[in-house]
């Protein structure tokens, strides 16, 4: 029965930490994980309920640790340091916080599309195949998709008509 949560906290205190390096928003997520295992110890008879709480607890106490872990590689410039202990926020990093929050990301490039309307799978094609796979392999990427897409809305219709 507890093994259940073992897997489920392993698999995520890892994303939640990659999660929230990479977005901020991801966050709330955290919540989820008790949620789940309150959801899923209620289920538990009364005579075990103690032991299983506690270890669940110890689990979830350490996936928040590996979390933090996590964010503190894939992050680094969240912290002021010096070295990997010094977990002081960096005010640069917390400043932009709100900076970008209220800009919407209109002023980050990596953004820029999103805030551009109609033309915004372009323009995201373009910063995607120019700045991280190159053109070759962005033309292929897109090739491969549009045909899955035609792929799969071709099946679709054959299962439709009988």
């Amino acid at each position: 029965m507890i093994s259940f949560h073992i897997g489920m906290v392993r698999r995520f205190r890892v994303a939640l930490g990659l999660a929230m390096a990479c977005k901020l928003n991801a966050g709330p997520v955290a919540f989820l994980l008790p949620l789940a295992v309150v959801l899923r110890l209620g289920k538990i008879d009364v005579q075990r309920t103690r032991n299983v709480w506690i270890k669940a607890f110890l689990y979830m106490a350490g996936a928040a640790l590996v979390s933090l872990v996590i964010f503190r590689i894939f992050q680094p410039y969240a912290f002021s340091g010096p070295g990997f202990f010094g977990l002081q926020p960096n005010p640069l990093w917390v400043d932009n916080i709100p900076r970008t929050a209220r800009s919407g990301g209109r002023r980050c490039r990596f953004s820029a599309g999103y805030a551009m309307g109609a033309a915004a799978a372009l323009v995201l094609w373009r910063e995607y195949a120019r700045m991280g796979t190159g053109f070759t392999l962005g033309i292929l990427a897109v090739a491969g998709f549009l045909h899955t897409g035609f792929y799969l809305l071709h099946l679709r219709k054959k299962q439709k008509t009988p």
